[in-house]
Protein backbone atom coordinates (compact mmCIF):
# COMPACT_ATOMS: atom_id res chain seq x y z
CA UNK A 1 0.00 0.00 0.00
CA UNK A 2 1.26 3.47 -0.78
CA UNK A 3 0.44 6.88 0.70
CA UNK A 4 -1.96 7.63 -2.16
CA UNK A 5 -4.12 4.64 -1.14
CA UNK A 6 -4.57 5.84 2.44
CA UNK A 7 -6.64 8.81 1.30
CA UNK A 8 -8.84 6.73 -1.00
CA UNK A 9 -9.57 3.81 1.31
CA UNK A 10 -11.28 6.03 3.91
CA UNK A 11 -14.19 6.78 1.59
CA UNK A 12 -14.35 3.53 -0.30
CA UNK A 13 -12.39 4.22 -3.45
CA UNK A 14 -9.31 2.18 -2.65
CA UNK A 15 -8.64 -1.53 -3.04
CA UNK A 16 -7.60 -3.65 -0.09
CA UNK A 17 -7.02 -6.98 -1.77
CA UNK A 18 -3.90 -8.96 -2.44
CA UNK A 19 -2.77 -9.82 -5.94
CA UNK A 20 -3.87 -13.42 -5.38
CA UNK A 21 -7.36 -12.32 -4.25
CA UNK A 22 -7.74 -10.09 -7.30
CA UNK A 23 -6.58 -12.87 -9.64
CA UNK A 24 -9.04 -15.32 -8.02
CA UNK A 25 -11.92 -12.86 -8.42
CA UNK A 26 -11.19 -12.19 -12.08
CA UNK A 27 -10.66 -15.91 -12.67
CA UNK A 28 -14.06 -16.69 -11.13
CA UNK A 29 -15.80 -14.29 -13.49
CA UNK A 30 -13.98 -15.79 -16.47
CA UNK A 31 -14.56 -19.44 -15.38
CA UNK A 32 -18.34 -19.50 -15.84
CA UNK A 33 -18.83 -17.81 -12.47
CA UNK A 34 -17.12 -20.55 -10.44
CA UNK A 35 -14.61 -19.53 -7.77
CA UNK A 36 -11.82 -22.08 -7.48
CA UNK A 37 -9.55 -22.38 -4.48
CA UNK A 38 -6.42 -20.49 -5.48
CA UNK A 39 -3.10 -22.29 -5.45
CA UNK A 40 0.34 -21.29 -6.64
CA UNK A 41 1.77 -24.69 -7.49
CA UNK A 42 0.77 -27.17 -10.16
CA UNK A 43 1.85 -30.14 -8.08
CA UNK A 44 4.47 -31.45 -5.71
CA UNK A 45 6.71 -34.45 -5.16
CA UNK A 46 6.58 -36.47 -1.95
CA UNK A 47 10.22 -36.97 -0.93
CA UNK A 48 9.41 -40.10 1.11
CA UNK A 49 7.37 -42.07 -1.43
CA UNK A 50 9.03 -40.40 -4.45
CA UNK A 51 5.57 -39.95 -5.98
CA UNK A 52 4.41 -36.83 -7.73
CA UNK A 53 1.02 -35.30 -7.00
CA UNK A 54 -0.93 -32.76 -9.03
CA UNK A 55 -3.07 -30.18 -7.30
CA UNK A 56 -6.67 -30.70 -8.39
CA UNK A 57 -8.95 -27.71 -8.88
CA UNK A 58 -11.52 -27.34 -6.09
CA UNK A 59 -14.68 -25.29 -6.64
CA UNK A 60 -15.50 -23.18 -3.58
CA UNK A 61 -18.74 -21.56 -4.76
CA UNK A 62 -20.57 -19.87 -7.61
CA UNK A 63 -20.09 -16.10 -7.66
CA UNK A 64 -22.19 -15.21 -10.70
CA UNK A 65 -24.46 -16.83 -13.25
CA UNK A 66 -22.89 -18.48 -16.31
CA UNK A 67 -24.76 -15.99 -18.52
CA UNK A 68 -23.21 -13.06 -16.61
CA UNK A 69 -19.78 -14.67 -16.97
CA UNK A 70 -20.30 -15.00 -20.74
CA UNK A 71 -21.18 -11.30 -21.00
CA UNK A 72 -18.08 -10.34 -19.01
CA UNK A 73 -15.85 -12.55 -21.18
CA UNK A 74 -17.19 -10.89 -24.33
CA UNK A 75 -16.56 -7.47 -22.82
CA UNK A 76 -13.00 -8.40 -21.80
CA UNK A 77 -12.31 -9.83 -25.26
CA UNK A 78 -13.55 -6.60 -26.86
CA UNK A 79 -11.28 -4.50 -24.62
CA UNK A 80 -8.27 -6.52 -25.74
CA UNK A 81 -9.29 -6.39 -29.40
CA UNK A 82 -9.75 -2.62 -29.27
CA UNK A 83 -6.42 -2.10 -27.51
CA UNK A 84 -4.65 -3.87 -30.38
CA UNK A 85 -5.97 -1.39 -32.97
Amino acid sequence: MCARDLGNIGFGQGLMVSDLQLAAAVGAIMNDGLLYQPHIVQGYDDPVSMRGYRVRPKVLRRVCAPATSAIMRRMARKVVELSLI
